[in-house]
């Protein structure tokens, strides 16, 4: 389940990294948006084993509710929602997500996100070098009257043993979640009344 605005570039090489998905039993689903840089027009040409279905919006819904309308529009028992700047670079990912959720008997499987290149410049420090943690997961800072949503090992060698390991998080990010259906509609999915904020976290 892939949201997009105007991110034609994000989006091909996206679409291109799931082509290569060893999981065998995926169904893609694009909502776009109302771009207006030819993503969905590149989306339905982009060759791909999979079944893709093409959703367009004429105006720039919510993530809420456009995350809404691909999940309507799919059939699996799990949902993957995942950014469009997001790429996989591994085959096996989506099936290490399926067997983490399925044998682990969680709700819902994130993902470690890695910055793949030193982004800013070499003078934007250590937090945005090349191959570093850039989500670890969601925690909480309590020491306010309402708790704050904070990213977890930000700048963290990805290789580290400890962010090999799966482990339980506070919460986690939609950038690359797995989670069943009846998860996600048990608590009637993302809550419509936030603009792009949170929403996942809120889950």
């Amino acid at each position: 389940m892939i949201l997009n605005r105007d991110g034609r570039a994000h989006l091909e090489r996206c679409l291109t990294a799931i082509a290569q998905t060893a999981y065998q039993d995926v169904e893609i689903i694009v909502v776009d948006n109302a771009s207006t840089d030819g993503s969905a027009e590149m989306a339905e040409r982009v060759q791909t084993r999979f079944p893709m279905k093409i959703i367009r919006n004429e105006e720039n819904r919510s993530f809420s509710e456009a995350n809404g309308q691909g999940v309507a529009a799919g059939s699996g028992e799990l949902i993957c929602f995942l950014n469009n700047d997001v790429d996989p670079i591994t085959e096996q990912w989506l099936g290490y997500m399926v067997e983490t959720l399925t044998s682990e008997a969680a709700a819902a499987v994130g993902a470690r996100l890695i910055y793949p290149r030193h982004r800013g410049g070499p003078r934007a420090g250590s937090r945005h070098a090349d191959l570093t943690i850039q989500h670890d997961g969601v925690a909480f800072d309590r020491t306010h009257a309402i708790p704050i949503p904070r990213v977890m090992g930000p700048g963290g060698n990805p290789l580290s043993p400890e962010a090999v390991e799966v482990d339980e998080r506070p919460a986690l990010t939609a950038a690359c979640l797995l989670v069943s259906r009846s998860a996600f509609e048990g608590v009637d999915g993302f809550a419509l009344p936030y603009d792009y904020g949170i929403e996942d976290i809120d889950l």
